[in-house]
C-alpha cells in the first residue's frame, strides 16, 4: 500500500491480483489502476505462471496546482479491461511505455517529455475510466487514517521478526484491539496476523536460499514461532513445503553462501533491460515477478 496512483501494464506473464476483497487475473496486455492507499498484492506463484510489468506511479500532488481536484478522486474500476475496449486497452499501454521510454532514457529535456506524457495518461483515464469525486473532509480523515497506517506499517516493517501482538499496537495508536482489526480488514482486506506472516513469509523467501542456515534458523530468523507456522506459508504461497523449495532451488543452482545475494521474489530491470523489453528485444529473466517501475513527481 502507498500513497501513489499506480497504472500497471503486463508485458507478458500473468499472476493473481488481490486488491481490497476482490481477485483479478492480470494477463499479458492487461492494465490495472489502483487509487492512492488502496491495498494490492501481486501473486505469481499462485497462477504458476512469472509476470513482466511496467509499472507508473503518481504522486497525488501531481498537477496539484492546475488540477487541486486530483487528490480527491477515487477510480471505481481495477481492471480496465472492464470500461476500455481492445482499441483503448492498446492505446493506454503505448502511452505507459511511450512515458516510461522517456524517463528510463533520460534524454535532453526528458523531465518535460515525461510530464507531457504522464499527463496525457491521466487525461484518458479521467475521460475514460468511472470515478467518485470525494469532499474535501473525506480527503483529510482519509489523510489521517493513512497516517495512523504509515506508523502501523513501519513498526510492524522494525519488528516483524519478534513477536509482535495487536494489543501492543493498539496501545501504541490509543485504539482498542476491534478498531484496529477493522483498520487492518478495511485497509488491506486480510486480518492482522496474515498481514505479519506475510511480511515474516517475504523474509523467510530470502533467508532460505542460504544453505549455511537451518530451515528451524530461517523459521525463528523470520519471525515464525514454531517452524511449522513457516511450512503453512510456503504451503499457502509456492503450493510446497520449504524442504522442497529449498532442494528444487539448490537444483536450480540458486542456493547461496552467506556473501551472495538471495534471490527475490521481484527483480528490479536496469536501464538498459527495461528499454530492451519496452522495445521487445529481451529475453525474460527466471523471477516470479519482474517489473519496471519509476515514481513520478513524489509532491504531497
Amino acid at each position: 500500500m502507498h500513497s501513489e496512483i499506480e497504472i500497471m501494464y503486463v508485458v507478458r506473464g500473468s499472476a493473481l491480483v488481490t486488491c481490497g476483497n476482490s481477485n483479478l487475473v492480470a494477463r499479458e496486455g492487461s492494465v490495472l489502476l489502483f487509487n492512492s492507499n488502496q491495498a494490492h498484492e501481486i501473486d505469481a506463484a499462485i497462477s504458476g505462471s512469472d509476470i513482466t510489468t511496467v509499472i507508473v506511479q503518481i504522486s497525488k500532488g501531481f498537477l496539484q496546482d492546475y488540477f487541486p481536484d486530483m487528490k480527491t478522486i477515487f477510480f471505481e474500476k481495477n481492471d480496465l479491461s472492464a470500461v476500455l475496449n481492445c482499441d483503448e486497452l492498446v492505446g493506454l499501454a503505448e502511452k505507459i511505455k511511450d512515458a516510461a521510454r522517456c524517463y528510463i532514457s533520460e534524454r535532453k529535456l526528458y523531465e518535460i517529455q515525461t510530464i507531457e506524457n504522464v499527463s496525457k495518461i491521466l487525461r484518458f483515464v479521467l475521460e475514460k475510466v468511472p470515478y467518485v469525486q470525494r469532499d474535501e473532509d473525506y480527503y483529510l480523515a482519509k489523510k489521517s487514517n493513512e497516517q495512523r497506517m504509515d506508523r502501523i506499517f513501519s513498526f510492524i516493517d522494525k519488528n516483524y521478526r519478534l513477536p509482535i501482538r495487536l494489543t501492543e499496537i493498539a496501545e501504541n495508536e490509543g485504539l482498542t484491539i476491534s478498531h484496529l482489526s477493522y483498520l487492518f480488514s478495511n485497509n488491506l482486506g486480510v486480518r492482522f496476523q496474515d498481514y505479519l506472516n506475510d511480511r515474516r513469509f517475504e523474509h523467510a523467501f530470502r533467508l532460505i536460499h542460504n544453505r549455511s542456515k537451518s530451515l528451524h534458523d530461517v523459521s525463528i530468523e523470520s519471525g515464525f514461532s514454531d517452524p511449522r507456522y513457516m511450512k503453512q506459508m510456503f504451503e499457502k504461497k509456492l503450493n510446497c513445503t520449504p524442504q522442497f523449495y529449498r532442494q528444487s532451488a539448490e537444483q536450480r543452482a540458486e542456493i547461496v553462501n552467506d556473501k551472495q545475494p538471495s534471490p527475490a521474489l521481484e527483480y528490479f530491470y536496469t536501464k538498459k533491460e527495461s528499454l530492451a523489453i519496452l522495445d521487445g528485444f529481451y529475453e525474460k529473466k527466471d523471477n516470479p515477478f519482474d517489473e519496471i517501475t519509476f515514481h513520478f513527481l513524489d509532491r504531497d
